[in-house]
């Protein structure tokens, strides 16, 4: 695998990576991982996960949205080798995840867990960094482009020297998918990623993440709040009680009301009022917007439109009063 200081840059938002075959032909939406009738039982002989179906893509951001307890973590647990599936296939890449040693595993997916941060040793981030580094294999003036390679990606930059006992939970967490790059990963799964982080912290991390994206990496982030991961995702997956409800484009899960009935989810603010405006003709057939500005701009153009229709109803209308008084 390419290291990522070595990968070209590709620019944010680039259409779907593309890879070659053996004799050159580009071979589009390569998948990473695909699970096939995966279940996860507890001891007790509760399933917490049930018969879980769906494939993951290289340069495609997957949501995986759903109640506390709906199986979220599970799922990413057994995906990253951390549990064992009590029957079902999971395959990463073209092979079965147990043909692959701890060492192969770890090098292929890695999963950043929900605290992340509290797992970190330091003292400093430089110290955390360089000794993962050096775990994989980094030797020399590899260890510190390396090191600020990744800092780079989480835009943090100028906390190479900084303590970690000395950050913000949120400034750890970051570091924490720093960390996780080391490894170069075909896929990333990240669980809650952007809880504890401020404003600039979310905007950073969601910055990353699409540029992860479009450095071909397959990735996963789960939430319990949908509007934290819209902006994001390509597709959402929705797990109800282990079992995965529907995988599809935000739009066609959010209007979906007997799937989000299902998961106990509740469609966000800024997408309910699209829906709305959409199911009463007010606005037109469209993507759905993801943020604030981009839902005013749908508003305001049709609003725009209005306002140069009635104009131009105003001004026929004058003209034909014009005409039939001089007759």
């Amino acid at each position: 695998m390419t290291p990522f200081f070595a990968a070209p840059v590709i620019e944010v938002g680039a259409a779907m990576p593309q890879e070659t075959d053996e004799v050159g032909t580009m071979v589009e939406n390569k998948k990473v991982a695909s699970l096939q009738e995966v279940v996860y039982t507890y001891p007790a002989g509760n399933n917490a996960l049930d018969r879980i179906s769906y494939d993951l893509f290289a340069g495609e951001i997957v949501g995986l949205v759903g109640s506390n307890g709906a199986g979220k973590t599970t799922l990413m647990k057994i995906l990253a080798g951390y549990m064992d599936k009590s029957s079902g296939n999971l395959f990463l890449g073209s092979r079965p995840v147990e043909e692959f040693s701890n060492r192969k595993l770890n090098e292929f997916v890695t999963l950043v867990e929900q605290n992340p941060e509290s797992q970190l040793v330091g003292p400093t981030v430089e110290d955390e960094l360089a000794r993962a580094c050096r775990l994989n294999g980094y030797e020399g003036r590899l260890i510190r482009e390396k090191v600020d390679f990744v800092l780079k990606l989480v835009r943090m930059k100028q906390a190479r020297e900084w303590y970690l006992d000395e950050m913000s939970c949120g400034e750890r967490r970051r570091i924490a998918l720093a960390l996780a790059l080391v490894t170069d990963p075909s896929l990333l799964l990240l669980d809650e990623p952007l809880s504890d982080l401020d404003a600039v912290g979310i905007r950073d991390t969601v910055a990353t993440l699409k540029e992860l994206k479009g450095r071909g990496l397959a990735i996963m982030v789960s939430s319990h709040r949908l509007e934290d991961i819209l902006e994001l995702t390509d597709r959402i997956g929705v797990l109800g009680e282990g079992r995965l409800l529907m995988i599809d484009e935000p739009q066609k899960v959010l209007s979906n009301d007997e799937i989000m009935k299902l998961a106990s989810l509740n469609v966000p603010t800024l997408q309910r009022l699209w829906l709305k405006l959409h199911k009463e003709g007010i606005l037109p057939e469209g993507k759905m917007p993801v943020n604030f500005d981009s839902i005013y701009d749908q508003i305001r153009g049709e609003l725009a439109k209005g306002v140069s229709a009635m104009s131009t109803s105003v001004i026929n209308r004058n003209e034909a009063e014009t005409v039939s008084f001089e007759s």
